[in-house]
């Protein structure tokens, strides 16, 4: 019998749950127009410019990183911004590690959805 690295769906709500807790916006790589996107695809995403605990990223029903970013410009943070850039799919934070005690650490399950290359400007 081979064991899955796949993790359950307690796993999964417990690292919401941990993301959520450190104050930071979720964030949700299988939602949002980025993650439908073939990689290599250029794709543009419209909607509000957050920080996260992953990096800049573009809210548009989910939420995409964008590469290179780590946080987005005072004068940007909170605007809605269209954003153009290459999909790639990326590991951008360590799997969670759960403790003998159940307890979980900060972490990201499998890969996310990163925008390369990217160019934006703020819209109205």
């Amino acid at each position: 019998m081979t064991q899955s690295n796949e993790p359950t769906d307690r796993q999964k709500i417990e690292a919401l749950l941990d993301q959520y807790v450190s104050g930071m916006p979720l964030h949700n790589p299988l939602d949002g127009a980025g993650a439908s996107a073939n990689e290599g695809q250029t794709i543009t995403l419209t909607g509000p410019a957050v920080d996260t605990a992953s990096g800049a990223a573009v809210v548009d029903g989910g939420t995409t990183v964008i590469g290179g970013l780590s946080s987005w410009p005072a004068e940007t943070l909170g605007k809605r911004v269209s954003v153009t850039g290459k999909v790639v799919r990326a590991e951008i934070a360590p799997d969670p590690v759960v403790g003998p005690n159940g307890e979980q650490s900060h972490g990201a399950w499998g890969s996310s959805t990163v925008l390369v290359d990217a160019k934006w400007e703020v819209v109205s």
